[in-house]
């Protein structure tokens, strides 16, 4: 039974190891479900959600990068009421909105892609690579949104 029991133990320990192997720790908002099918979206996996604020414990796509609710950036590609990984700071990918240089500090578009800051919006990280065009992946180091103040 013990032989069985950390056999489970090693397994959950590897896939944890594994799922944080590509940006490495994650600080996580935990609890969110989402009310939109992201499971066939591709890119748009990487996208910055922002709280619902008609129902509770639910995400959806950022609109406004001045919305106090900007949460962070999915991890995953859920379907309609499945659960979101939704990564708060660390490094991650997410979806450019255009044309990004690295190390500007970012926020959100309309759409719930990466774009530079500017002052009364929510930052939520620094891009650390440069993006061509509007829907590039690129990698960022998150951390907890607060309205940004200063210039771009």
């Amino acid at each position: 039974f013990l032989q069985f029991v950390l056999g489970l133990l090693v397994t959950y320990a590897e896939s944890a190891l594994a799922s944080r192997a590509e940006f490495g720790a994650q600080d996580t908002v935990p609890g969110f479900i989402t009310n939109s099918d992201y499971s066939s979206l591709g890119a748009t996996k990487y996208i910055i959600v922002q709280a619902l604020t008609t129902a509770a414990r639910q995400a959806i796509q950022a609109t406004a990068p001045t919305s106090s609710t900007v949460l962070g950036v999915m991890q995953n590609g859920p379907k309609v009421g499945e659960a979101m990984t939704i990564a708060r700071s660390g490094l991650s990918k997410v979806v450019a909105g255009g044309a990004l240089t690295a190390n500007w500090i970012i926020t959100t578009n309309t759409s719930g892609r990466a774009a530079r800051v500017t002052s009364g919006d929510f930052a939520i990280g620094t891009v650390l690579e440069t993006s061509v065009s509007d829907g590039d992946v690129v990698t960022a180091l998150l951390f907890p949104p607060f309205r940004w103040s200063g210039a771009a």
